[in-house]
């Protein structure tokens, strides 16, 4: 049995971590298109 209880993988736990970076450093789909058409 591995020390770590929750069930997660390595992966999941990698899959969340670089979702969690994402939603932080990444700006909105929206506010993208927005700038992008501000812009053209």
């Amino acid at each position: 049995m591995s020390a770590n209880n929750t069930g997660e993988t390595a992966l999941e736990r990698i899959g969340y971590r670089l979702s969690a970076w994402v939603e932080r450093w990444m700006p909105s789909p929206f506010l993208f298109a927005l700038i992008l058409s501000y812009v053209v």
